[in-house]
């Protein structure tokens, strides 16, 4: 399709992802060194535990790791394991993912003499919604990125952020809540993950099953017919008209990752387009006609330091997470009171 082409240069690509790995290995460890939010992740990852009680993984060797504090954590993504001889993008390690919060310390767990590790359980982890827009196959036809799976255009964004509001208002509903916070993600690729902090990181696999199935039921894509309206007209002004008399197609996320307990890229973490996981808001998402516009870039970081655009966008992030504990502990308050 013709629209396909005319915003090719909408990809996410363009961040160092596809050159030589020693430029590659560069952007990595400047952006470690300098310009990881250390303590914006730490106070992230601490909402429902400590950090030595969580589990940590390095993508490509999916190496295993806990880490005592902060200190340790950043210490460990500086370090992080290099291939020897990388001949790809997927090669060039250094995203590093987030899973559940333990029973125990993870140094207790795995200090056992024994070959087996200490028994422990899962205690608690952030429930996080999974989307792929590489899932998307029906509203991806819209655009003609479905073929394409590394690609994303100007319609594309505009289903992400139509994803992001059912997924909240569909979460009020099956919560029966009427304010479910929920913090967004962008993977630097395709991807937008759903963080729900607070009791609901309490839930079992059990119980997430559950609202997982509730969220994937049909019925609930109509429970918004304004803002499908509103989607429909920005589809049409991109040159993507569908029919307004058409329903909304179905909610696409990756099911297992939503319910199970396990690892999840972590927020600010590398990725292998150059890119940075970024926390965003719905409203940033539905202002802009590309993630570009969001995300900040390892190369610029690197090369333009903190002057650079990407240190800017850097910045926003971290006050959208600050935004996000903020609103989630007003909220546990107001439970208190």
């Amino acid at each position: 399709m013709e629209g396909t082409a005319a915003h090719s240069a909408s990809l996410p690509g363009g961040g160092g992802g596809g050159e030589d790995a020693e430029e590659w290995t560069k952007d990595v460890a400047a952006y470690y060194t300098n310009y990881f939010p250390i303590a914006t992740v730490e106070k992230f990852y601490t909402q429902i535990g400590p950090l030595n009680m969580r589990e940590f993984a390095f993508e490509g060797t999916w190496k295993r790791f806990g880490v005592v504090s902060a200190l340790d954590l950043i210490k460990a993504l500086q370090t992080y394991p290099r291939p020897s001889n990388p001949e790809s993008v997927s090669d060039r390690y250094g995203a590093y993912h987030v899973g559940p919060v333990y029973s125990e310390s993870y140094s207790y767990l795995h200090s056992s003499v024994e070959s087996d590790a200490r028994p422990g359980y899962q205690r608690a982890k952030e429930f996080v919604i999974d989307i792929d827009l590489t899932d998307m196959t029906t509203q991806r036809e819209t655009c003609g990125c479905g073929a394409a799976k590394t690609a994303l255009c100007v319609a594309c964004w505009i289903w992400v952020s139509w994803s992001m509001h059912v997924a909240e208002r569909t979460l009020q509903l099956v919560l029966s809540e009427s304010d479910v916070p929920v913090m967004w993600a962008f993977s630097g690729g395709r991807g937008m993950h759903g963080y729900v902090v607070d009791q609901y990181s309490d839930f079992t696999t059990t119980q997430r099953r559950k609202i997982v199935d509730q969220l994937g039921e049909p019925a609930n894509m109509e429970h918004d017919k304004e803002f499908w309206r509103t989607t429909q007209n920005r589809l049409d002004e991109v040159g993507y008209p569908i029919g307004q008399d058409d329903p909304p197609p179905p909610f696409i996320f990756d099911r297992p990752v939503t319910w199970k307990m396990g690892l999840t890229r972590g927020i600010f973490s590398p990725h292998k387009s150059g890119f940075v996981t970024t926390p965003v808001t719905p409203e940033q998402v539905a202002s802009t006609t590309i993630p570009r516009e969001l995300i900040p870039s390892m190369r610029d970081l690197r090369i333009n330091g903190p002057h650079g655009a990407s240190a800017r966008l850097l910045t926003d992030a971290t006050h959208v997470v600050d935004n996000y504990i903020q609103r989630i502990t007003q909220q546990q308050l107001q439970r208190q009171g």
